[in-house]
């Protein structure tokens, strides 16, 4: 899938480019750099104490094959070597949010708004292709995630109001996924499209307002429901400690 997904925004680069859209083809590789950077400054942080297997990594998030060995050591449960940082599950989820929010989300975005304003003759199948291969690929990242974190042993008993939503076998195993991976891509592609009507409507600024405004009754909603505190079970001296800074 992150193959397709980069696959996807090379072509749409070069056809951008072709038809005189640089600006739209530049910025796409701008966020494909983004991704790039951060995604080998977090292996460079949880491989830094073992300079082989740092530049092994470095070399797989480069040629973009490193997020199918993630997935390999989770779903085989791999062992610890000892020099990483976190587990193998943890660097899978950092590793694919930084790939969905620094590239996937703002390139879906960009092709949408520019599909909205080209003309019908630039607007081919294999462009549309793309930005489906990036809404999917995006719906698929953000339901794995949700899953694993879901399914985690420790998540269900130290999260149980969040955690365990999901079956673990059967129908409505697939039943809730499915329901789960339709329910990110409609919201992606929904909200994409909103970003692409705002910006065409009154410009950038109508499209920041709006989202800034979303994001504020968010955090509100969270503030009231009292989301922000957190509770940690422990022993007195670290709960005098965690007392002591808060206070600070």
């Amino acid at each position: 899938m992150s193959l397709f997904d980069v696959g996807s925004d090379i072509y749409t680069f070069i056809h951008y480019t072709s038809i005189g859209e640089e600006e739209t083809a530049n910025l796409m590789l701008t966020f494909v750099i983004l991704s790039l950077v951060f995604q080998m400054m977090l292996v460079v942080g949880v491989h830094h104490k073992n300079k082989k297997e740092t530049i092994s990594e470095i070399v797989k998030t480069i040629t973009f094959t490193k997020p199918a060995f993630n997935k390999w050591r989770v779903l085989t449960n791999a062992e610890i070597e000892g020099h990483e940082v976190v587990t193998p599950v943890t660097e899978m989820m950092m590793f694919k949010l930084i790939e969905v929010f620094a590239e996937s989300i703002p390139v879906t975005v960009l092709q949408v708004n520019k599909i909205l304003t080209m003309t019908s003759e630039n607007v081919t199948f294999e462009v549309l292709l793309a930005l489906l291969i990036s809404l999917t690929f995006v719906a698929e990242g953000i339901t794995y995630l949700t899953f694993m974190k879901d399914i985690n042993e420790d998540s269900r008993r130290t999260g149980k109001l969040f955690y365990g939503l999901i079956p673990l076998s059967g129908i409505r195993l697939w039943l809730v996924k499915g329901s789960m991976y339709l329910l990110s891509f409609c919201q992606l592609a929904g909200k994409s499209i909103m970003i692409a009507l705002l910006s065409q409507i009154g410009g950038r600024t109508l499209a920041i307002l709006v989202l800034s405004c979303e994001v504020v009754v968010y955090l509100l909603y969270k503030l009231a429901r009292k989301d922000f505190r957190y509770v940690v079970s422990s022993g007195r001296s670290l709960s005098v400690a965690l007392v002591a800074n808060s206070l600070h």
